[in-house]
């Protein structure tokens, strides 16, 4: 049997919360990570993939189709950072 977990994080003082449906598909675990991702108070921990006795971390494939199906999202805060230090990088490299 076929099951994901996906842990989220409320933020400082409410906690995190585990949801695990098994007879979610992984297109639906996709639009639940993609509302996640769009809410600026919620905070995606991990994606896990139940597979009989193995258990896979699809986090960075789970996100991917999720900002796949929709580009308008919003940089993650880890994108956003890597874009600051790339830009700060150039500017050095430049002289500015």
């Amino acid at each position: 049997m076929q099951m994901y977990l996906v842990l989220i994080d409320y933020g400082r003082g409410r906690g995190m919360e585990a949801i695990v449906h098994p007879e979610d598909t992984r297109r639906q675990i996709v639009e639940q990570v993609r509302d996640v991702l769009a809410s600026d108070d919620l905070s995606l921990v991990h994606v896990k993939e139940i597979d009989g006795n193995y258990i896979f971390d699809v986090t960075e494939e789970i996100v991917d189709e999720a900002n796949a199906d929709n580009p308008s999202l919003p940089p993650s805060p880890t994108e956003r950072q890597a874009w600051a230090f790339d830009h700060r990088r150039d500017l050095e490299k430049h002289g500015v």
